[in-house]
């Protein structure tokens, strides 16, 4: 009995492991499929499968696989529009890498920092851009990479540019195309560049923005064979415009501004129209000041209202984050809790399941330990029998009237007893091996139950302990109908009462009064019953099956 239920601790430890580890294979398997996605530059628009990711290694994950869940999880708020939820999922992205570990995922975790660093612009948060910008030049020095070290130093001109330190931008801006000339490239870093010349242009440094037009016209890779700038960089065009206009370049300068009203954004058409009202004025045409000036307004009021949506938009989304956080933190504790009641409800029933077993083996132990108590007494009193009479034939013998009559009333006594002995054995070596219906039908507590079946006060409903006596007999009468249940799955109270009244011939209505259930939750219980014991999921073909049962156990 011992070495059974150590059988059966060690089965719960092992279903809990393998639960736990079959569940790991597969959310790894779905977080790889995002990971493989944001490489394509599919959106990721799932944030619940996201954050069910997040919740799961969270408990079960290495600090690699935390990282790489709360970056995934980023990604798809920052593809969703949600920017503080966003950022809030890097910086927990972030905390999560074990940068003392030896395995410790750098290039993820550099991800993360460069993502942040692109919302915390587009959010118009320089400093914060600063330090992402720093934090991500750390970790590509650690991993030792001085090109891309000296390339990513650049993207520093962003938040300086929001921040309006123009010294600082043509310092970053002469520091990186130093060192990459000492480095042996033939590029120039094109992000900044353009800014810096336009500086130069306004401080009337032509001479620097000369030697810069020429850098990024020659080294920076943009420019096709015809001079036509790679899209994305038309910003160039109204640059490349005030630059002539600077060196008198008059025609030239028109050029390069249509360009930039012709290819460019908002933004660079603005400038564009800009630059055509210097030119203009510089040509005196009035008509075309007049012109260029509406076009000039109408562009700087898109501009305006660009801004205005993006602020909203910005207001909106701090709004949504604050609301979808507390709906996400709901979801994660169900989830929790769900998975919580998985694991108790499985080593419930396997507990359940041994502790039946073990039972029905002490039961039967002690069942086959009170026959041989009755073989034994039954030997003693057929022992005494056979005593008793040699005496008695003795004493006829010798004619003792007195002691005769003693020992035939002993004698009569003894038989009484060894006949009720020899019942009493015979009842208990003969009880049920098979099924006996009709032996079932016929008991006692059947007829109790037939008699409540009027439902009136003279017979009120079942209690607890008559429909615990009604289930000791199913199992004593119909024991190899109690065996294929306990076979299958753990039936529930309603559903094995509900089976047994069945079998009993039971209509509905009586079962319903007798469960004192609703006709739908009766329904319900036949319905998994019938699933339990014979793979179907209706409730009408129960009856049906449990009749072919029993007449198969016949």
């Amino acid at each position: 009995m011992k070495r059974l239920l150590i059988y059966i601790y060690a089965l719960v430890a092992l279903l809990l492991a393998s639960c736990t580890g079959g569940r790991h294979q597969q959310m790894l398997a779905q977080l790889e499929e995002l990971e493989r996605q944001n490489v394509a530059d599919s959106l990721l628009t799932n944030d619940s499968l996201a954050l069910a990711l997040t919740d799961f290694f969270d408990r079960h994950g290495t600090p690699n696989e935390q990282l790489r869940a709360h970056y995934i999880l980023g990604r798809t708020y920052a593809d969703m529009g949600e920017a503080p939820a966003a950022i809030e999922a890097y910086l927990d992205a972030a905390s999560r890498a074990d940068t003392t570990a030896s395995d410790c995922d750098y290039k993820a975790l550099m991800a993360v920092i460069g993502q942040m660093s692109v919302i915390y612009h587009q959010q118009n948060l320089p400093q914060d851009e600063i330090n992402a910008i720093n934090q991500y030049l750390y970790y590509l020095q650690m991993i030792g990479d001085s090109l891309d070290c000296i390339m990513y130093k650049g993207h520093l001109v962003r938040p300086y540019y929001l921040m309006g330190e123009k010294d600082k931008i043509l310092q970053i801006v002469s520091e990186v195309n130093s060192q990459l000339k000492q480095f042996g490239s033939q590029k120039i870093h094109v992000i900044g560049t353009g800014a810096a010349i336009y500086i130069y242009v306004e401080r009337g440094q032509l001479d620097k923005a000369r030697e810069l037009v020429d850098l990024y016209e020659n080294k920076s890779g943009l420019f096709d064979a015809e001079g036509n700038i790679a899209s994305g960089w038309e910003s160039f065009y109204w640059i490349k415009g005030f630059y002539e206009l600077g060196i008198h370049q008059n025609d030239s300068a028109e050029y390069y501004f249509r360009k930039a009203i012709r290819y460019g954004d908002i933004e660079a058409a603005s400038n564009g129209y800009k630059g055509m009202l210097e030119v203009f004025r510089l040509k005196k045409d009035f008509d075309s000041i007049a012109y260029y000036s509406k076009l000039n307004e109408t562009a700087l009021d898109s501009l305006h209202n660009r801004m205005k949506t993006e602020s909203i938009s910005q207001v909106s989304a701090l709004y949504n984050y604050t609301r979808n956080k507390n709906k996400a933190a709901e979801e994660a504790r169900k989830r929790r809790v769900e998975h919580s009641i998985f694991i108790i409800v499985v080593v419930v029933i396997i507990l359940i399941t041994g502790s039946v077993i073990r039972l029905l083996l002490k039961k039967k132990k002690e069942e086959e330990k009170r026959v041989q108590q009755l073989d034994r007494h039954l030997l003693i009193a057929r022992t005494e029998q056979k005593n008793v009479k040699r005496e008695l034939e003795k004493l006829k013998e010798k004619n003792y009237e007195e002691l005769i009559t003693e020992k035939t009333k002993k004698e009569q006594e003894l038989s009484k007893r060894i006949t009720e002995l020899e019942e009493e054995t015979e009842s208990r070596r003969n009880e049920p091996k098979e099924d006996h219906y009709d032996q079932f039908k016929n008991s006692m507590i059947v007829r109790i139950f037939d008699n409540k079946t009027s439902f009136t006060k003279d017979h009120p409903m079942p209690t607890q302990k008559e429909w615990d006596l009604l289930v000791r007999e199913f199992q004593k009468y119909l024991p190899s109908v109690w065996f294929y249940f306990c076979e299958k799955k753990t039936l529930s109270s309603l559903e094995l009462h509900t089976c047994i009244l069945l079998l009993l011939g039971y209509s509905e209505g009586c079962i319903v009064g007798l469960t004192e259930a609703s006709s739908q939750t009766v329904s319900i219980a036949k319905s998994r019953a019938n699933k339990k014991l014979f793979d179907e999921k209706s409730a009408t073909t129960l009856k049906i099956n449990l009749e072919r049962l029993l007449v198969g156990f016949a």
